[in-house]
């Protein structure tokens, strides 16, 4: 969550003036500031389930000078160039939203006044894609090992962006193999219980993997119109087995054997089988103590999606576990966030999903 005080987060969640800030860079080179958009067709979404987790569109309009790109340096090329986004409210807020790479120019044209060849202006359109574009095109020549036992000086030699370390470190398994970059990142944060995640400033970082079986405090309460369409999944499990792709003799396997249980996997659900992989579980013990600690959560827990329409709180970031209330109906839930999604137009609402669990 972006620390902006309880004066920041009781501005957004009250009427004011806001816009949005949109600027291009080439490296760290300013090229373009305050860029006009079109709002009504421009937008970024945040979904903590992709590889690229920021994506966005966006339509930049200009007049006089043509901003259509020709060269690839030209500042919206899509050849490492960078677009910055930040959301101001009044005077006293000003939240960055991210950096992100342009993908894709899918459309640029000009816009000429009759019977002269001139450009008087441009529409051009951008697809956007945060820092993790940097990572998944990046790779390994060839499957290689660790080099170091410290998970964050692993991440740190590996990444091909800037590094903030978010979480306390791990020991690393000298069996651990890589396949690509993403891949390794992806193991040794595993190592750390997190997920890779970018800060809004563009550098790779980690948020905590399934906060809300972590028993924390929400960081925050959003209010907000709560859509859910109520109902019931068997997407649990009663067994669950724990092996080391690095050592196949390594295995543990816990279950659900009590007769009386409603998910006995002798019973009319049958058997529910998770496979989990953990480089860590080097023993058969740790194997099966890592199997009887996921079976506690995945036979007992379960989640849903929700929807909260919402003014925008751009303090909130994919991973953060939140409280809702919806004055509307007077209903109250926490979950995990993980999808953002807003339109660049003051005027419009931000929907956010998150993970509800349930019993």
């Amino acid at each position: 969550m972006i620390d902006i005080g309880e004066s920041g987060r009781s501005i957004l969640e009250s009427s004011h003036t806001s816009r949005y800030v949109v600027s291009a860079f080439y490296g760290q080179e300013l090229t373009l500031a305050d860029l006009n958009i079109d709002p009504s067709n421009s937008s970024i979404t945040f979904d903590a389930t992709a590889q690229i987790q920021g994506t966005g569109s966006v339509y930049v309009v200009s007049q006089g000078a043509s901003l259509r790109p020709r060269q690839k340096t030209d500042p919206l090329a899509a050849y490492g160039q960078e677009i910055a986004i930040s959301y101001l409210v009044g005077n006293s807020v000003n939240i960055s939203l991210g950096r992100f790479r342009i993908t894709d120019v899918p459309s640029a044209s000009e816009m000429y006044r009759p019977n002269l060849s001139i450009p008087i202006g441009s529409l051009v359109e951008l697809s956007l894609g945060d820092r993790f574009d940097i990572i998944v095109n990046d790779s390994f020549l060839q499957a290689t090992s660790p080099q170091s036992t410290s998970a964050w000086a692993e991440i740190q030699s590996i990444s091909p962006i800037p590094v903030v370390r978010s979480l306390p470190d791990a020991a690393v398994p000298a069996t651990l193999v890589y396949q690509n970059k993403l891949d390794a990142i992806q193991k040794l944060m595993k190592l750390m219980g997190a997920e890779p995640a970018m800060t809004r400033e563009g550098a790779l970082t980690a948020r905590l993997a399934n906060s809300w079986t972590l028993g924390l405090d929400p960081v925050t309460t959003v209010t907000g119109v709560i859509t859910r369409d109520d109902g019931m999944s068997n997407s649990l499990y009663n067994c669950i087995v724990v092996t080391n792709s690095n050592d196949a003799s390594v295995i543990g396997i816990a279950q659900i054997d009590d007769p009386s249980d409603p998910l006995y996997v002798g019973g009319p659900l049958g058997r529910r089988v998770k496979a989990i992989q953990d480089p860590l579980a080097t023993t058969n013990d740790l194997a099966l103590a890592t199997a009887k600690t996921y079976l506690a959560q995945y036979s007992t827990q379960q989640t849903q999606q929700v929807k909260i329409t919402c003014l925008p709180r751009w303090d909130i970031e994919l991973g953060d576990f939140i409280k809702v209330e919806d004055p509307n109906s007077g209903e109250t839930l926490t979950g995990t966030v993980v999808n953002i999604q807003c339109a660049l137009n003051p005027a419009a609402a931000m929907s956010i999903e998150i993970t509800e669990p349930t019993r």
